[in-house]
């Protein structure tokens, strides 16, 4: 399962590719155009196939850059925006999760782009010092399930330096905060693009230039990633990363929320059926969805063949104590930890969690145990 996203763009008229005929379609509605967002399945040429269907490639852009790359360097697995119309001539979009530096000697599949560790089998060619474009989806660490790396020219693409992932050590007397364990980013000048205040643990993409002076990131824009220009109907696939089943929805790549109820269609691999009881942190879905009163509603969520980086959850329900910790608390001898994305259900607030019973829903992170809901224990 290669998509990623699939949007019906109402009142564009798909240009045909090959083939005669007149302009006239005899009073009959033509097709309606399609936007694809996903990752290429295959390249032969100037061709690629995203979503099963090929288009010929006349150009390649990023952002307000054209021709960054040409049609014939686009590799299988890079995620990319299909911005044409017509399944020939085509402008393809890239949409990176990482443009860098290779800042690291290559050691196996071991590297890091801009001092962020990754892993990736296909390293063959890439070594320190090489620009690269990588291609993931989350996990539940703070580390990516790499699809693809790319070596691209730096001039390019204007020597941007792109990066997507959970935000720490914030600190906002210095304007600072990292992504990853070494990369430290300086957003005093940059654009905020958030849908809330800039918090630790918030996953944003964030784009700008390094500084050689500070070996910081200035960054120009920070910006949270959502769905909501996918238009009335898309499929996205991607990784479960919050699900809240008393609420009836779930998170698919800390960008988008979709709404589900016993109404959604549920598969499991091998074409098996399943429920919304199988909806759960750490999987990789493909989901259809339709905008519903303004919010996305999942029709069908179908779970691909993904067994690895599923996340440990856990679940306590007793009598809160203080923490040790900042933000955290004890709960049954356990110390469980709060962050940007735990949910607070009921009335709750983190100062109130030791004033009643309580029960906790979360995820295991490096090892600690995080807070996704909690809710007062009936």
């Amino acid at each position: 399962m290669k998509k990623l996203a699939l949007v019906s763009m109402i009142g564009l008229v798909l240009t045909g590719c090959g083939g005669g005929g007149s302009d006239d379609n005899g009073g009959q509605t033509q097709p309606q155009a399609k936007a694809v967002m996903g990752t290429i399945e295959s390249v032969q040429s100037n061709n690629i196939w995203v979503n099963g269907d090929r288009y010929t490639v006349s150009s390649v852009g990023y952002g307000n850059l054209n021709d960054v790359m040409a049609p014939t360097a686009l590799a299988p697995n890079m995620m990319v925006k299909l911005v044409g119309h017509a399944r020939a001539g085509v402008e393809v979009q890239l949409e990176p999760t990482m443009i860098g530096v290779v800042s690291s000697e290559v050691v196996g599949n071991s590297f890091e782009v801009n001092g962020i560790a990754l892993t990736f089998d296909g390293l063959t060619g890439i070594s320190k010092g090489d620009w690269v474009l990588v291609s993931s989806l989350p996990t539940a660490t703070e580390g990516y399930k790499v699809l693809s790396v790319v070596k691209i020219e730096a001039d390019k693409f204007d020597n941007t330096v792109e990066i997507e992932g959970p935000v720490s050590n914030l600190d906002e007397n210095t304007t600072t905060f990292k992504l990853g364990a070494a990369l430290t980013v300086n957003y005093n000048t940059a654009k905020m693009d958030l849908d809330s205040a800039l918090a630790n643990d918030l996953w944003v993409e964030v784009t700008g230039k390094m500084n050689d002076a500070t070996n910081e990131l200035d960054a120009t824009e920070v910006e949270a990633d959502d769905y909501d220009d996918l238009g009335n109907e898309a499929e996205v696939e991607g990784i479960i990363t919050a699900v809240n089943h008393s609420e009836s929805y779930f998170e698919v790549n800390y960008r988008g929320r979709f709404n589900f109820d016993h109404s959604t269609e549920v598969e499991l691999a091998n074409d098996r059926d399943g429920s919304i009881a199988d909806i759960k942190l750490g999987l990789q879905v493909e989901v259809e969805s339709v905008l519903r009163n303004g919010q996305r509603f999942a029709t069908d969520v179908e779970f691909d063949n993904y067994t690895g980086n599923q996340w440990q959850t856990f679940e306590q329900k007793g009598q809160a104590t203080e923490g040790t910790e900042a933000g955290s608390f004890k709960l049954n001898g356990m110390t469980v930890y709060t962050d940007s994305k735990t949910r607070y259900e009921d009335g709750l607030t983190f100062n109130s969690l030791t004033q009643g019973l309580i029960e906790v829903d979360g995820v295991v992170i490096n090892g600690k145990n995080v807070a996704r809901e909690i809710e007062r224990e009936d």
